[in-house]
This record gives C-alpha cells, structure tokens and sequence, in this order.
C-alpha cells in the first residue's frame, strides 16, 4: 500500500530539539538566509524568552508550553499566501482535536480551548540563499492556564497532559502530530481555506467588536473572504478586515 500525503511527510521533515532560545522563529529566519532550503525543517525549544505574536507584541514560553517553528519552502504550499496564516491554525486544530482537545481559531492566529487563549500562531516569510522565498510558521502552544489575562482582557487557558514530556532532550510527543497536520493541510492544493473557516471558527456567527488603525467597528462576525479577511456586517453594511484587535461583546460568551 502507498503511503498517504501525511505519511509522506511525516519521513519528509527533520526536527531539532534545543534547550533554550530567543526565538525559534528568529532562529530559522537566520538558518533560512544562509542556506538553501530544500525540505521542511522543525525547531523546538524548550523555552523561549523573546518570542513574539502579531504586532511585535512580546511573549515568554515558560516550561511545559510547546513552543516550534516550522521552516518551509514556498514552492511545497499549494493555499494562498494570504491565508497562510489561518492554514496553520486549521492544522493546528486537526492535530489537537485528534488527540481529544476540541480546539479553535480566533481569527486571525490566536488557538482557543475551553473559552481562553491557548496558544498563538506567528508566520513571517523571507528568502533563503538562493533567492527562494520560505515560510516560517511559529506555533506555542500553553499546558498549564494562567490566573492573569492577555493583554487584551482574554482569559488564558490550557491543553494539560496532552503537551506532557518528561525528555528534555526530545521533541514533545505532540510534535510530529501537529507539523504532519499543517503540512498535509498547506500542501493540499484541494484544501478550502475559507469555505471550512466556520468549522475552526471560536466565534462563529456572535457579535464582536474589533478595533484596527482605523477605528473601532461592531457588528456581527459573519468569517472570513478567500482573501482570509474578517467580514463584519455593522450598521453600515459588511466591512472587511486584513488585521485588527479583536473583542467580543456576546453576554452569552
């Protein structure tokens, strides 16, 4: 029997495992410009102290979070470039919900489990020695919760034993899983990004508030364009967003 795409991939990328970084995405930014990349490449670290989310915010992985980058050439992705983002997350999600965590997205790049923030996504793009460009798709992901919130007022929520690894010199029994999902997903010229939103969606169908460089917007979430972009239908008609700091105001929530 042939194996599967995911099969396939699974012998298809190498993973490396280090104590302790800045950030894995910088990492592999620097790795990426210095070589040429030819196939998937993963870092993990057991801790990382300057990693950050959307907008430059800053954020510290303590122990027992999962924290990785994943280093990928462009010409493997078969999903546009705009929805990227929000494919890693899909993938993220496929790869959790296997293991028995039913989680989300909150759009555009936060990961939601159990009405909280759980993880975060990062994708950054740069050229490697040869000129060809690569993504770089940071995941962390937390084990444990957290009695204070995100900078934004969300709750922070966590996985538990499913991210559980007593070898600190190996990679998390979860790792290969989810690298395995976003690849499967991203490589999968079959894959509708925007027609399965409403399956990863934390906040499908409520009423949220978002605010951007613009201004700040209510109305009701209705997903996202095949551009990946946020619709909103407010009290003057359906607005769309590329980015912005997003709040929900459901009671129900």
């Amino acid at each position: 029997m042939l194996p599967t795409k995911e099969e396939r991939f699974v012998e298809s990328f190498d993973i490396r495992v280090i104590e302790e970084t800045g950030s894995t995405n910088d990492d592999l930014k620097t790795l990426a410009r210095r070589s040429c990349v030819g196939k998937p490449l993963v870092l993990e670290a057991k801790r990382q102290m300057r990693g950050r989310g959307t907008r430059g915010r800053g954020w510290r992985s303590p122990d027992g979070c999962l924290s990785f980058s994943l280093l990928l050439p462009f010409s493997m992705i078969r999903v546009p470039v705009s929805l990227v983002p929000i494919a890693v997350g899909m993938g993220v999600c496929n790869a959790l919900r296997d293991a028995g965590r039913f989680v989300f997205i909150k759009w555009p790049n936060d990961v939601w489990f159990e009405g909280g923030k759980c993880g975060g996504i990062l994708c950054e793009t740069v050229k490697d020695a040869a000129g060809r460009g690569v993504l770089i798709a940071g995941v962390g992901l937390n084990r444990d919760g957290a009695a204070e919130r995100t900078t934004n007022g969300w709750p922070i929520s966590g996985l538990g034993e499913v991210l559980a690894c007593s070898d600190r010199e190996a990679p998390n029994p979860m790792l290969a899983s989810l690298v395995s999902a976003i690849l499967g997903i991203l490589a999968d010229e079959r894959t509708d990004v925007a027609g399965d939103w409403p399956l990863y969606d934390a906040f499908a169908g409520r009423s949220i508030r978002l605010a951007d460089d613009e201004g700040e917007w209510k109305g009701l979430n209705m997903g996202i364009d095949n551009l990946g972009r946020l619709q909103l239908k407010t009290d003057e008609g359906v607005k769309t967003f590329f980015s912005g700091t997003f709040f929900n105001d459901d009671a129900a929530y």
